[in-house]
């Protein structure tokens, strides 16, 4: 696993038993030669990619959205995953030994609606980049995919565990960040071989909207 933040990275790498590296996506420099080093610790090749670095600023208009706030969001949610994954393409093609490779992007419910806000415009692009690069490298074995997740229990969105309730989803809960990671599983793994430039949403249907 990575982080940017070591501390926080260590204690979970501890709990769940596996090995971490301290990875920021905006520091674009330090992506060619992350690789290596993840290949040397995990002691074989790369060929799962789990793009998950985001974040939001929760600016509540367009009015309130900062020429500061805006580059770090696109930064982190759509440059720095754009180009981690295009190193990953190319350490991958280097690779001696190749198997069927996955991508797999971390989007956002907000990337399937019009929004105004820089979270919501990252995510959309993501969604568009997720599709783009599935049509391009499917026929060099390397699956891309999204999750589409809707407001998740997290530092981020303020929500925990002990009181998931959320008005606003249709569910009236919000989700875990451990029923995300099962789809994201399920995408990594052979069981869905024939899958690519999907977008998988984990919100309990919240996106299908009605006026009902």
């Amino acid at each position: 696993m990575t982080g940017r933040d070591e501390t926080k990275t260590a204690i979970v790498a501890k709990e769940i038993g596996c090995k971490y590296l301290c990875l920021d996506v905006t520091h674009l420099e330090s992506f060619k030669g992350f690789f290596p080093i993840a290949r040397k610790e995990l002691g074989g090749q790369i060929d799962i990619l789990v793009n998950n670095a985001g974040i939001s600023l929760h600016e509540g208009n367009m009015m309130n959205v900062t020429v500061e706030g805006f580059s770090s969001q696109i930064m982190t949610n759509l440059t720095g995953p754009y180009f981690l994954a295009q190193e990953f393409l190319r350490q991958y093609e280097n690779q001696i030994e190749k198997s069927n490779a996955s991508i797999i992007f971390m989007a956002s419910e907000k990337g399937l609606f019009p929004d105004e806000l820089p979270y919501g415009l990252t995510k959309a692009a993501i969604v568009s980049l997720t599709q783009g690069m599935a049509r391009r490298w499917v026929t060099k074995g390397i699956r891309v995919n999204a999750l589409a997740p809707g407001v998740t229990a997290s530092d981020m969105t303020g929500y925990k565990r002990d009181n998931l309730y959320c008005e606003n989803n249709c569910s009236r809960r919000a989700y875990l960040p451990e029923e995300v990671a099962e789809v994201a599983v399920f995408l990594a793994s052979d069981t869905s071989r024939c899958i690519t430039g999907q977008v998988l949403t984990t919100n309990m249907g919240n996106h299908l909207r009605c006026d009902w």
